[in-house]
């Protein structure tokens, strides 16, 4: 959800978007801290990230400057809605990969302090504090790709690196699946996803994710109020295995289902803390064939018998694993990164979870499966950004 700051106001220009005795740099964080500033002053101070400003026509007029733009997007506003804007700055604001909405009557459809949210692909506001569904043109595709794609120059980098549309399976990995028919049905259906994310326009899930987004510290601080060191050597920063231990270590956790192993990092954060309890961690994987190494091979010998894994699909594993542990405390998904394969094991984890227990799910920046979810059953997630991806937390 957004708030609105409607500036009741025409001919909005560059210099008061961000004064120009501020372009002597073209740092962001920088920049952020003056946008709006001679226009309004406590801007920067009332403005969260994802809100959105309101204002009327020719919005962004005056001098062609990208910093208006990057300003903007430093201070974390959402997207700007105008009656109009001016030529130079629309363009530049895509070119940035920064939302601009065209609306007609725009400063009294949409008030000061309004919560609003926004399909940019369907063209529609929707007004929670008025109840109001407003329409509006939806940009172009072209455009919306751009800013998905996180401005211009990362555009013409990604379709430099995918002139032609390449499946994400490799031959060598092809090769692999061709010598275990049991899982012919994975390959096929991988193989299917690798080309329709190719094909299929992408959806702007990343942008949800960033408005939201706290630190993997915050996450730990909040959910469990304190912070404590992982008791695992050479841990890497890009797991989310400081997360995943001190959540087990807070619910004092003794049955966890996870799904995806790889090398077993985080199956090592689990059995870490499940061995203090005499736990038992059941873990749901299809060995990647792009990772050339034993499933698990991190775990040693030592945490052997706490744990168990079955290497099969989701949709075979799953219910396997809860057969087994019908009442979880905590649970971690990290396989099948597509929406249906998401909206198939969501429901079945977090039916299983115990009151109180933890639900846990990486690249939620993926697509809406997880967004999706949380709002069909009515959930608020907390959401972390560890490097360029994102996972989401829920207590039951």
């Amino acid at each position: 959800m957004a708030k609105a700051h409607v500036y009741k106001r025409d001919h909005i220009n560059t210099d008061e978007i961000i004064p120009a005795r501020y372009l002597n740099t073209d740092d962001v964080d920088e920049l952020a801290r003056h946008c709006m500033e001679d226009l309004d002053g406590g801007f920067v101070g009332k403005c969260s990230a994802g809100d959105v400003i309101v204002a009327g026509d020719d919005f962004g007029c005056g001098s062609s400057r990208e910093h208006a733009v990057w300003a903007i997007q430093g201070a974390k506003v959402g997207a700007v809605i105008a009656q109009s804007f001016a030529r130079i700055f629309y363009r530049n604001a895509i070119n940035c990969g920064f939302y601009v909405i065209e609306l007609d009557n725009a400063v009294e459809k949409i008030r000061d302090g309004d919560q609003i949210e926004i399909d940019y692909e369907a063209g529609l506001i929707k007004n929670e504090t008025t109840g109001q569904d407003i329409e509006f043109g939806a940009l172009p595709d072209f455009a919306l790709e751009i800013i998905g794609d996180g401005g211009l120059l990362e555009h013409i980098k990604k379709k430099q690196a995918t002139v032609q549309i390449k499946m994400r399976i490799s031959f060598k990995s092809t090769l692999w699946y061709l010598v275990r028919p049991k899982i012919y049905g994975e390959y096929l259906r991988k193989a299917c996803q690798a080309i329709k994310k190719r094909l299929v326009k992408p959806v702007r899930s990343n942008e949800w994710c960033e408005a939201r987004a706290i630190s993997i510290e915050d996450m730990i601080l909040q959910v469990t109020g304190s912070f404590a060191t992982v008791p695992v050597e050479n841990l890497s920063e890009s797991t989310n295995g400081r997360l995943l231990y001190n959540l087990a270590e807070y619910l004092q956790a003794t049955g966890i289902i996870e799904t995806g192993v790889a090398r077993g990092a985080s199956s090592l954060c689990f059995l870490t803390s499940l061995k203090n309890r005499n736990g038992k961690l059941i873990s749901t994987n299809i060995p990647r064939p792009d990772v050339w190494v034993e499933t698990g091979c991190l775990v040693p010998d030592e945490l052997a018998e706490y744990w168990e894994l079955i290497e099969q699909p989701d949709r075979q594993a799953l219910p396997k694993a809860l057969a087994q542990m019908p009442e979880i405390d905590m649970c971690y998904y990290d396989s099948d990164k597509s929406y249906s394969g998401r909206m198939f094991a969501y429901p079945l984890l977090w039916d299983a979870l115990r009151q109180g227990g933890i639900f846990v799910s990486d690249d939620i920046n993926d697509n809406f499966g997880f967004r999706d979810f949380c709002k069909n059953y009515g959930l608020e997630p907390l959401v972390a950004k560890n490097g360029e991806r994102f996972v989401g937390v829920i207590q039951k």
